[in-house]
């Protein structure tokens, strides 16, 4: 019975984690896919995560950039993806819909995701081209080479992003997007969101943004980090989803209950085995012996609960997954899960111990 209050509170932690860290992760994702060291921006976007074209850039400030012995590329970052909807025909597992982002195939590829970098952007530029994200291929059962029929067209899928990518919709050019119906603009350099920097000797990047703050504080700029950059979209993505920062919060409680709970449950477990103890202590065994069964339980029950919790979690995360529901499972979250579990166990072995200590063989006489 603590066996299994103990396995389901341990999956229910992990649902609350897992899906609360995919959502955390998802509001920076188009900034966790770029491969950038810093950013540069004006100081009154820094609270956009949009990082627009008011205040514009400076032109020259391209050109100074390069003074800096460290930098190896500036690319300017643009607003260049579009997305549409597409009702699919012919998806083998029924499905319905189907999101598609168009991106600009432009020669800066420091402001391309990483995986339609190089290859990847050789494939999309083929006219008709789409990678699918591994969501999407999940969710629709279609392959690699497969043609798929929508309402707007046909697109033909010349590759699959995981990674990072994974979780995110699937992308075209924006020339099979135009095909397809959907607008396409063309990039000038009014486009410009920020400009991004990539480094020669990534090691020296905190040397090398103190130095651009020097110059570039002064003109009203910020330059940021990677971590930085992914940290401000992340919690300016909270700031304005009040409801989604609250259930975030209502998540991280409910977890933090829900362990607690597994304490009190091994306590009560153990000390339902009152007459046994009594039994055991009046053929002479010694109260640290008994003290040694009761942590013993403890053990086995919290190791066999980490078990059991992540296996049923891994067959949860694929059931959520073929509903198009992101679940983390990293292993940050396994290790944390796992330790709070196992611990939470041993604790509650050892808040039965007073009891079990104080157990008397008269207690059979009852």
């Amino acid at each position: 019975m603590s066996l299994s209050i103990l396995v389901s509170v341990g999956v229910v932690v992990y649902l609350l984690l897992g899906v609360t860290s995919a959502t955390y992760l998802n509001l920076a994702a188009n900034e966790r896919q770029l491969d950038f060291h810093l950013l540069v921006a004006g100081e009154s976007e820094r609270a956009d995560r949009r990082y627009s074209v008011r205040p514009a850039i400076p032109i020259d400030i391209e050109t100074e950039l390069f003074v800096h012995s460290n930098v190896q590329a500036v690319t300017p970052l643009m607003r260049t993806r579009q997305r549409l909807q597409l009702e699919v025909l012919n998806a083998p597992n029924g499905a319905s819909r189907l999101f598609v982002t168009g991106v600009s195939l432009s020669p800066y590829e420091i402001s391309l995701p990483r995986p339609l970098v190089g290859a990847g952007r050789d494939q999309l530029a083929r006219p008709g081209s789409l990678i699918l994200s591994e969501r999407d291929k999940d969710r629709t059962g279609f392959a690699l080479g497969d043609v798929i029929e929508t309402d707007r067209g046909v697109v033909t899928i010349a590759g699959i992003a995981g990674g990072p990518m994974a979780r995110s919709s699937s992308y075209v050019s924006l020339q099979t997007l135009q095909l397809l119906g959907g607008a396409s603009s063309a990039v000038t350099p009014s486009h410009y969101r920020a400009l991004l920097i990539r480094l020669e000797d990534p090691s020296l990047v905190s040397v090398t943004q103190d130095q651009m703050k020097q110059r570039l504080e002064p003109l009203g700029l910020v330059v940021l980090t990677l971590e930085e950059t992914i940290n401000e979209a992340t919690f300016q993505a909270l700031r304005d989803n009040p409801m989604l920062r609250d259930l975030m919060i209502a998540a991280a409680v409910g977890a933090f209950i829900a362990l607690l709970i597994v304490t009190q449950t091994l306590r009560a477990a153990i000390l339902s085995q009152r007459e046994q103890f009594a039994a055991l202590r009046a053929l002479g065994v010694s109260r640290w012996r008994l003290s040694a069964v009761a942590l013993e339980m403890a053990f086995w029950t919290g190791l066999l609960g980490v078990v059991f919790a992540w296996s049923f979690s891994v067959l949860a995360q694929a059931g959520l997954s073929s509903a198009g529901v992101d679940m983390a499972m990293s292993r940050d979250i396994v290790v944390l899960v796992s330790i709070n579990i196992f611990a939470l166990s041993m604790i509650g072995g050892l808040a039965a111990l007073p009891s079990v200590l104080g157990v008397a063989p008269s207690e059979l006489l009852r």
